[in-house]
């Protein structure tokens, strides 16, 4: 809040925004090594020394009295450099913005540029047109960097929004001094600001080249550096300008229309393409660094006389485009090996003497043996998981560059107000101390370590489903939620016969399907990025701590506590107690072999997956059923943070379920029994794990799963009024905006087009995270306030039968993609930076 008040007032609310939310995120380097490392290298097939000899000239010339023209001197400059670009479709060219472009193609509080790099030779201006953003100001002021800055990652949040989008590059000026962008998402860079002109003024004195330090840039005194960073991103291949040649860009077939998108992904048959005809979930948020899911309804099309065409017969698919962590593997990847390992101890004809179903031996656990058995043959399993049909791995973003560092200050709310009115001064050149030049940028290298893990590079992947799922808060009501959880139950005992744990057990990722003739719900647990095999090969000694991944509001109360329950430390062997004294008096060190290891590092294992279980039953009979007393019990349990409060862990660790009991609904009083049984058993079996350090046998986990999925599937025996209980929209339920923090609501398809959908424009001129719809969501298939089709339960159930009857798809028109603001919820991430 007290960021907000320092916002001057004709600042644009939602550049300040995003400058507010990107602020964290950009780092700094020097202009040399900028260009090295981010710049294309790779050039189109020109004669570059012509063209850089021709820029150079033009330049001299035209900045010889300074900047008589602002702009127009560097479209000049890059004319000269090539006067045919632009006109033959081999490169970019510089085109200025005009008000009345401005005005007339986009919102400009919300989309303000001066010009850009583009391959488009005239028309509008066009967010897929621009490539890269160019903001001009003739001022020379600590107001004017500011408000400049915010302007260029307001731009830049929209033009990512381009679904070839990588990443961006974008350059700053303000007068005579120029600075360099690079947006990605794993991690920003800023160069330092230089001066371009000076070098070319009639009044210019050669400078030392080899002044390098880290405070200065000595980029103002390299008359080639302003040539060639035009010459790079005039004539820098497709890809490395920060477009994914696997998506192709199909222009609108009328004026008004959003433009449309392709999507190829190759397979051992061919390429096959793919394009998006409605936005299911979409990452809406100010940063730019992230993983930034899309998940979109798909039709594959093929390229036809007329163009792109569907596919006949050919019912549409799921998509999902996402940034995973380069140190993680792609999920089909993922997937093709845990079945693997599923299959294998299918095959094993003394699968019931495994040791994993040790405590399944009883009579009372007969039933849910029997249901997985079932399971076991001909592959059925599968039928529990959202299997990946096809996937396409893209090239990774850049690591950050050598030499980088951490800026001291803020870049968006620098404090260094010293050279508001005079930040140029001629006199400030010549006495500052070293560092000074760029104090005004921000660029002051702080004190903070540079952590290459955080800004670790991120691969863009895709990967292609059969079905259209629902997430658990989508559901009907409490009772269906119990019977997908119970499913959940089988496919993690499937997982644990196999050796794997899955580490992201949320709402977001146990999907359900719906049959349209009997109206049952089948689970489908999705989302294997973070799955892997359980290293039993550790012994009592895990090495180092999990990396911490999932939801907070789900993890098992170990992985946020950092410990286990029930350890008290190794035993330490008997040592002669008058030894151990005349050992300390001496100085002499005591053997850690005699002491043993006081820390034993939490691993991920079998009961965290099952615990998650637990914590999605207590958040949907208190937050997702619109009744305020539950919602106020639970709610402080429920954070998005990775600190483990006090407050959850007493919900956990006590014995106690009447707190749980008198606040719950009626009808769902009756629950509270099972609930804390499973909370108690979770306990019992953490402690006595615990305390034999039996972390890493798998027979002691077969009793959590034996109990857990005996408790939901005995509950479900006796459905009651509990069952019919309907989960409200988080709006109905009086904790719409706690609820927006766990799992954020999707918003529309991307606002590709600035200028074709005013509502949209408008949508986007708040603060997109706290968008939300303007009326709650009714289950059925009809149309809303702001005219924009309800995805509901019965409108999905529509779809699908309509798909499954085999009947021919309507061709998707480019650009007139379906508005929704519902349906698959992204789950809310730990930080993984």
């Amino acid at each position: 809040m007290e960021s907000r008040k320092r916002h001057e007032t004709s600042l644009d609310s939602l550049p300040t925004y995003v400058g507010d939310a990107i602020g964290d995120e950009v780092l700094c380097c020097r202009l040399q090594d900028f260009q090295a490392h981010y710049l294309p290298t790779t050039l189109r097939d020109i004669d570059h020394s012509s063209c850089f000899e021709a820029g150079v000239k033009a330049a001299k010339s035209l900045l010889k009295y300074g900047l008589p023209d602002g702009l127009m001197t560097l479209v000049e400059v890059c004319k000269a450099i090539c006067p045919e670009i632009g006109t033959n479709g081999h490169g970019l060219s510089l085109r200025t913005v005009s008000k009345e472009q401005r005005s007339g193609s986009t919102n400009e509080s919300n989309f303000s540029i001066d010009g850009y790099f583009t391959e488009t030779v005239a028309g509008g201006l066009h967010v897929t047109d621009v490539v890269v953003p160019l903001l001009f100001t003739h001022e020379r002021s600590y107001r004017a960097v500011r408000q400049n800055r915010f302007r260029v990652v307001s731009a830049v949040s929209r033009i990512m929004d381009d679904l070839r989008r990588m990443f961006t590059f974008a350059i700053t000026i303000e007068n005579d001094k120029m600075t360099l962008w690079y947006f990605s998402r794993s991690h920003s860079m800023k160069s330092q600001a230089f001066d371009y002109v000076k070098v070319f003024t009639c009044n210019s004195t050669p400078l030392d080249h080899s002044s390098h330090s880290l405070g200065v840039s000595s980029a103002y005194q390299d008359p080639d550096a302003l040539v060639s960073i035009l010459v790079s991103l005039m004539y820098g291949t497709t890809e490395e300008v920060g477009l994914d040649p696997r998506i192709t860009l199909l222009a609108p077939e009328a004026a008004g229309d959003r433009p449309s998108f392709v999507y190829q992904l190759d397979c051992a048959e061919g390429s096959r393409f793919y394009m998006p005809t409605h936005t299911i979930s979409e990452h809406r948020a100010c940063g730019i660094y992230g993983r930034f899911t899309r998940v979109f309804r798909v039709q594959e099309v093929e390229n036809g006389i007329r163009g792109w065409e569907p596919k006949p017969n050919v019912k549409p698919m799921v998509l999902k485009d996402v940034w995973a962590n380069q140190a993680s593997r792609p999920e089909k990847e993922i997937q093709v090996e845990l079945f693997k390992d599923i299959q294998a101890f299918a095959e094993d004809p003394e699968w019931r003497s495994s040791k994993c179903l040790a405590f399944f031996q009883r009579q009372e656990l007969e039933p849910i043996i029997e249901s997985f058995e079932a399971l076991l043959h001909d592959e059925k399993y599968k039928d529990l998981f959202l299997v990946a049909k096809q996937d396409s791995v893209g090239p990774s973003s850049k690591t950050v560059v050598d030499g980088a560092w951490v800026p001291k200050d803020r870049l968006f709310y620098g404090r260094n107000k010293r050279y508001r009115d005079q930040p140029y001064s001629t006199s400030q050149f010549s006495t500052m101390m070293p560092g000074g030049f760029n104090r005004l940028y921000g660029e002051e290298a702080g004190t903070r370590e540079l952590d290459l893990k955080v800004w670790a590079p991120k691969y863009r992947y895709f990967v292609l489903f059969d079905d259209e799922c629902t997430t658990i808060d989508d559901l009907p009501n409490v009772g269906t939620v119990f019977s997908v959880l119970g499913q959940c139950m089988s496919a993690l005992l499937l997982m644990f016969c196999a050796g794997w744990v899955h580490r992201d057990i949320s709402p977001g990722n146990i999907m359900a399907l719906e049959d349209l003739e009997s109206g049952q719900w089948s689970v489908k647990l999705a989302d294997f990025e973070y799955a892997k095999k359980f290293p039993y090969d550790k012994g009592k000694r895990s090495g180092k701590q999990d990396p911490l991944t999932g939801t907070p509001c789900f993890m098992a109360h170990e992985i946020l506590a950092g410990c286990y329950l029930g350890y008290t430390g190794p035993v330490v062997p008997d040592v002669d107690c008058l030894e151990r004294l005349t050992e300390i008096l001496s100085g002499r060190t005591i053997k850690n072999r005699d002491l043993g290891e006081p820390f034993e590092p939490v691993t991920h294992n079998f009961q965290h997956d099952v615990e998650a279980i637990f914590w999605i039953v207590l958040w949907v009979i208190t937050l997702r059923v619109g009744y305020k007393p539950s919602a106020d019990y639970a709610q402080p349990a429920f954070q998005r943070s990775m600190t483990l409060s006090d407050y959850r862990t007493r919900m956990f660790l006590n014995n106690s379920s009447e707190g749980l009991r008198e606040c719950l609904l009626a009808p769902l009083k009756s629950l509270t029994t099972t609930i804390w049984v499973i909370r108690g058993v979770l306990c019992c079996e953490a402690y006595r794990r615990g305390k034999d350090q039996s972390w890493f046998q798998p027979e002691s986990y077969s009793q959590i799963h034996a109990i857990v999925g005996l408790a939901l599937h005995n509950q479900l025996k006796y459905p009651s009024d509990w069952a019919k209980v309907p989960l409200r929209n988080s709006s109905e339920s009086g904790v719409a905006q706690f609820l927006s923090d766990i799992v954020p609501k999707p918003m529309g398809p991307p606002a590709i087009d600035p200028g074709s959908d005013s509502e949209q424009s408008s949508e986007l001129a708040q603060p997109r995270a706290s968008s939300k719809p303007s009326k709650s969501r009714k289950r059925t298939g009809t149309v809303d306030d702001d005219g924009e089709e309800d995805c509901g339960l019965e409108a999905r159930r529509k779809r699908r039968k309509s798909s499954d009857e085999g009947s021919k798809l309507d061709s998707p028109k480019p650009g007139l993609r379906e508005n929704s603001r519902y349906g698959l919820r992204p789950t809310v991430k730990a930080p993984r930076r």
